[in-house]
C-alpha cells in the first residue's frame, strides 16, 4: 500500500472541504509510532477545526473519506 498517497489524498480532502477552518491534521497511532503494518494497520488521523462544521460539511467529508477508505488495499483503511 502506498501510504503516502492515501495520506496526501486525505489531507487534500480536508483542506478542500474545510479551508481556513482547518487548524491541523495530526497523525497518531501505529504510523506515528513507527510500528505501522501496511497489511494490518489503519491510518489514524486527528482533525482540528476552529469552528464546528456544519452537518452538510460533515456529511460531504464522511462520504469522501468512505470512498477513499474503500479504495485502500487493506481492510483497515482510515480512522
Amino acid at each position: 500500500m502506498d501510504t503516502a498517497y492515501y495520506l496526501d489524498r486525505a489531507v487534500a480532502l480536508f483542506n478542500e472541504e474545510m479551508g481556513d477552518n482547518l487548524v491541523g491534521i495530526y497523525l497518531h497511532g501505529s504510523l506515528a509510532m513507527g510500528c505501522f503494518n501496511t497489511h494490518k494497520s489503519d491510518i489514524d488521523l486527528l482533525i482540528v477545526a476552529q469552528e464546528a462544521l456544519s452537518t452538510e460539511t460533515n456529511k460531504r467529508i464522511a462520504k469522501k473519506l468512505l470512498k477513499l477508505h474503500e479504495s485502500m488495499p487493506n481492510d483497515r483503511g482510515i480512522e
